[in-house]
């Protein structure tokens, strides 16, 4: 019928809403550090669950991260037009700045 399954093979990853930005002291404190974040995510946009990989060394840290990217909201995954659960990673880096002369 017309009309019907027009949005059928249409998917939208989800993807956060707003920039991810990690602001906790114990990451602040670090000189650098790159990881991946490995976030699920339930289809009403709410983070069910992260893993770090492979974290940044620090055990204190790195539970200090996963609690602050657990409050990440998402625009959800959608499979024609339905929102669904998904997984996502991200890549997160902090680089040691050299201070000029």
């Amino acid at each position: 019928q017309p009309g019907q399954g027009d949005q059928a093979g249409i998917v939208v990853e989800a993807r956060p809403l707003g920039r991810v930005d990690v602001v906790t002291p114990g990451y602040l404190a670090l000189v650098s550090a790159e990881f991946e974040a490995r976030f699920e995510i339930a289809s009403d946009g709410t983070t069910t669950a992260v893993t770090l990989v492979p974290g940044t060394g620090v055990t204190a840290v790195d539970a200090e991260v996963v609690e602050f990217l657990k409050t990440v909201r998402w625009s959800p995954k959608t499979v024609g037009g339905v929102a669904v659960a998904d997984v996502q990673t991200l890549t997160i880096s902090k680089d040691a700045r050299r201070l000029s002369d």
